[in-house]
């Protein structure tokens, strides 16, 4: 195996065991903080345990994601160096401020874990909100990073070095706001989609009981509100990272072009079909579910 494979297979591995529990860090502060309105809101018991098993669940998630995280910060310039050399003066600034969120998250997350006795429940909840805010911060800056490989901007080379460099207009490159809403959401479609899962298997084994019936709802309700607006910036996407090329060829190359495109693109068109299939069946079932937000006799707060 030659090193540059060996270092491709590293660095893959540890982006595919990190994007779980980076998603699910996104996606799951946002819906204890919604879980934990509503019990407020509602002095609903029920509700208030639900934001209570998934704190559990976000911390360790996050203690891992921690972990793999910083891993990954290693592997970049140690697997990479030559691109960390060129790039880093660059893309610095998005990797920087990824850190400033990442520790905003933690000391948060800190008062959240330790003040469900200690603050009023007003506080507590209002803690929340830095969670998800900065969750989905670190991965907007870390996505814009990825953007910026895609089209790079701010930036020239002179005679081979690196110069006029213009960290803001790299992180807000013509790829970012695409690539960016589009990780957002998939997110939050992972997680509640991920979510509702653990609920369905529990209410198909007979357990209907009202914390099962509004964990699966709640899960189901962010998935697919993420999911709708998901599918068009796809698309849009893909457009942007392939229509300057497109359109930058001459008639008899486009042409060409086209014949060669059309015989490869039935496979894009069985996947986008697939996820909106997928989509369109998910929104059924959760309008299936929708007697969990019936009147029912959870326990009160009060």
């Amino acid at each position: 195996m030659s090193d540059l494979l060996a270092a491709r297979a590293q660095m893959g591995t540890s982006l595919a065991f990190h994007i779980i529990f980076a998603s699910l860090g996104v996606g799951l502060p946002l819906l204890l903080c919604i879980a934990e309105g509503l019990a407020l809101w509602r002095k609903d018991a029920t509700w208030m345990t639900l934001t209570r098993r998934w704190t559990k669940a976000f911390a360790l998630l996050f203690a891992i994601g921690a972990v793999s995280g910083t891993i990954l910060s290693f592997e970049i310039g140690l697997l990479w160096p030559t691109f960390t050399k060129f790039s880093g003066s660059i893309i610095g600034l998005p990797f920087a401020l990824e850190g400033f969120a990442f520790f905003i998250e933690a000391i948060f997350l800190g008062l959240y874990l330790y003040g469900w006795e200690r603050l009023s429940p007003r506080t507590h909840w209002l803690c929340s909100f830095p969670l998800w805010i900065s969750g989905a911060a670190s991965a907007w800056f870390i996505v814009s990073a990825n953007s910026w490989m895609n089209t790079p901007t701010g930036f020239q080379i002179t005679h081979g070095q690196v110069t006029g460099i213009n960290p803001l207009q790299a992180i807000l490159n013509p790829s970012t706001p695409y690539e960016t809403t589009h990780m957002l959401l998939a997110a939050y479609v992972a997680t509640g989609f991920g979510v509702a899962a653990v609920y369905a298997i529990q209410i198909l084994r007979g357990k209907r009981e009202p914390y099962y019936r509004k964990g699966l709802m709640l899960a189901m309700a962010l998935g697919e509100l993420a999911g709708i607006p998901m599918r068009p910036f796809s698309g849009l996407t893909l457009m942007h990272l392939r229509i300057g090329p497109i359109l930058s060829l001459s008639i008899p190359h486009l042409m060409a072009w086209s014949a060669v495109a059309s015989s490869r693109c039935s496979w894009g068109a069985y996947s986008g079909c697939s996820t909106s299939g997928a989509n369109g069946l998910f929104l059924r079932i959760a309008c299936c579910c929708g007697g969990s937000f019936w009147p029912d006799r959870s326990p009160s707060l009060r």
